[in-house]
C-alpha cells in the first residue's frame, strides 16, 4: 500500500515537472515572438487608502541587485530585449513569481468590493488609452511613459484633471511618480537635471512662497497662509497634499503657473481693451485666431453647444474668451519660461482639463513659445462595466485630444 502511495506521489511530481516545462516553453516562444509584452516590473504589490490608490513598487531605478523597471531603460515595446535566452528565462522565472498577485489585481476580489461599497467608487477601475496607437493599457505610467517621452525628445508633461475627483490626483501621483524615478536628481539643488511640477493652483507670484515651502519649511499649513489657498483657488487641499508632500521630501520644485484671477475677472466683465496700458504691457501676446479653440470654449459655456449661451450677448461672449484665452497663454508663457532657464529639467504641468484636452489650452501654446509638443494627458470620467472591468466608452478620444487618455471612474460627491 505504501509503495503504490510512493508511486502515485512520484507521478504527481512528473506531471507538475512537464506542466511547468510546457507553460515554460509557451511563454518563452511568445516572448521570443514579441507576441506577449511581459513588463519587468509585474512584481507590483498594490493596496488602496481612504481615497487614493497607492502603489509600492519592489524594485527601483537605482539599485543594482534588482531588476530596473521597464521604464528606466531606453527600450520600447518592439525592441530586441526578449531576443537573448537570458532575458526570456528571467521574464519567465517573474511570471511565475507574480502570477497570482497579477491575478488578484485584475480581478474583483471581496475587498475590492467593500472598498467600492464603502467609497462609492471602485479606485481601481482605471485605464491609459493611447491614442496614437489606439490601445488600452494598465494604468501604470511607470512601464510606458519614459519611453514615450525619450522618443518624442519631450521636456514637458501636461496633465489635465477635474480639480474635485481623487482619481485624477492619483493618476498625477504616479506621473509625477514615475518622473522623479528616472529624471530625478540626486542633488535637489542642481537645476541642470530633474523635475519640476507646474501648477495652475498656484500665481506665478507665489513662487518665493513655494520655493520656501520646498526648500525651507516644508509645512503644508504654512504654505496654505502665504498663499491664500482658500480665496486663490479654494478646492479642498487634501486634493493635492499627497503631491506637496512628496514634492517636499525629494526637493522637486513647485512652479505656479497662474495668473491673478482679479485681471482674469476683470477682462471677463469688459474685455482686454478695458485694461490700462501700465498692465498690457506685462502680459503675454494672446492669439485669438484658433478657430477650433473657441469653438471648444463655447460648447463648454453653452453645455455642449455649438451656439452662444442664450442668456450671454456675442459681446460678453467675446470678454469671456479673452479672459479664457489670457489665462491659457500667461500659463503656457509661464512654464515656456521655467524650461528655457532649466533645458534640462522636465516640467509635469497640471491643469483643468478644460485647458488641455485638444491641445488647444495649454500645450499648443508651449509648442508655439518653445518649438516642442508636449506629452499630453487627458483624463476621463466613464462608467465602468461590472462583468470586464473596462470602461463603458463608445468612441475613445483621438489624437488630436491628447497623447494618452485616463479612463477614471465619477468623482465623489458629497
Amino acid at each position: 500500500m505504501r509503495r503504490r502511495i510512493c508511486r502515485w506521489c512520484e507521478m504527481i511530481r512528473y506531471i507538475e515537472k512537464v506542466v511547468f516545462v510546457w507553460v515554460f516553453i509557451c511563454v518563452s516562444i511568445a516572448c521570443e515572438s514579441r507576441l506577449l509584452y511581459l513588463p519587468q516590473n509585474l512584481g507590483r504589490l498594490i493596496r488602496y487608502s481612504d481615497s487614493h490608490c497607492v502603489a509600492i513598487s519592489d524594485r527601483t531605478c537605482t539599485d543594482g541587485n534588482s531588476l530596473p523597471h521597464t521604464h528606466c531603460t531606453e527600450q520600447s515595446l518592439g525592441a530586441s530585449q526578449r531576443k537573448d535566452t537570458g532575458g526570456v528565462i528571467k521574464t519567465a522565472v517573474q511570471i511565475g513569481l507574480v502570477m497570482s498577485s497579477t491575478f488578484s489585481v485584475s480581478l474583483p476580489s471581496a475587498s475590492a468590493i467593500k472598498e467600492k461599497e464603502r467609497l462609492g467608487y471602485n479606485p481601481r477601475n482605471e485605464r491609459i488609452y493611447d491614442t496614437y496607437r489606439k490601445s488600452f493599457l494598465p494604468a501604470h505610467p511607470e512601464d510606458f511613459l519614459t519611453a514615450e517621452l525619450e522618443r518624442g525628445g519631450r521636456q514637458i508633461v501636461v496633465v489635465g484633471e477635474v480639480h474635485s475627483n481623487p482619481c485624477h490626483h492619483h493618476a498625477e501621483f504616479e506621473i509625477l511618480r514615475t518622473l522623479q524615478d528616472c529624471y530625478g536628481s540626486p542633488d535637489p539643488f542642481d537645476t541642470k537635471d530633474g523635475v519640476a511640477i507646474g501648477l495652475e493652483c498656484f500665481y506665478r507670484q507665489h513662487q518665493k512662497a513655494l520655493d520656501s515651502f520646498i526648500f525651507e519649511h516644508q509645512n503644508i499649513g504654512k504654505l496654505k497662509a502665504q498663499t491664500n489657498w482658500k480665496e486663490t483657488w479654494g478646492f479642498d487641499l487634501n486634493y493635492y497634499a499627497k503631491i506637496f508632500k512628496y514634492a517636499a521630501q525629494h526637493k522637486i520644485r513647485l512652479v505656479g503657473l497662474n495668473i491673478p484671477i482679479g485681471v482674469v475677472q476683470l477682462v471677463g466683465e469688459a474685455g482686454l481693451q478695458s485694461l490700462p496700458e501700465s498692465l498690457r504691457v506685462l502680459l503675454p501676446k494672446i492669439d485669438l485666431s484658433n478657430i477650433n479653440h473657441r469653438k471648444q470654449f463655447v460648447g463648454a459655456i453653452s453645455g455642449g453647444g455649438s451656439v452662444s449661451h442664450p442668456s450671454l450677448s456675442e459681446e460678453r461672449m467675446q470678454y469671456l474668451y479673452e479672459a479664457q484665452t489670457l489665462w491659457e497663454e500667461y500659463m503656457s508663457e509661464t512654464c515656456a519660461n521655467y524650461v528655457k532657464n532649466y533645458p534640462g529639467q522636465k516640467l509635469m504641468v497640471i491643469a483643468g482639463v478644460g485647458h488641455v484636452q485638444g491641445r488647444y489650452g495649454i500645450p499648443d501654446r508651449i509648442q508655439a513659445r518653445t518649438g516642442a509638443a508636449p506629452f499630453v494627458i487627458v483624463p476621463q470620467v466613464v462608467e465602468w462595466s461590472e462583468d470586464t472591468g473596462l470602461p463603458r466608452v463608445d468612441k475613445p478620444l483621438s489624437y488630436a485630444d491628447g497623447d494618452w487618455g485616463w479612463y477614471t471612474e465619477q468623482e465623489l460627491l458629497p
